[in-house]
């Protein structure tokens, strides 16, 4: 589904990175738009601590 919306939004190759168990792809789209996927090995179904402020770092980031 994540290459669904970047190739949707126009936007660049992903980068990724891995800080222990969470792992992020981020790419840059055309008109200021953005595509991001956090994974959370063995996350389960729990919210985790950072997923509030992560959130909303990113909609402040990307208005509208």
């Amino acid at each position: 589904m994540n290459a669904f919306w970047r190739n949707s939004d126009q936007c660049a190759a992903a980068a990724a990175t891995t800080n222990g168990t969470v792992s992020t792809s981020a790419a840059g789209c055309a008109d200021n738009r953005s595509v991001v996927l956090i994974t959370v090995d063995d996350g389960g179904h729990e919210w985790p601590s950072f997923a509030t402020q992560t959130l909303w770092q990113f909609f402040a980031a990307h208005p509208g």
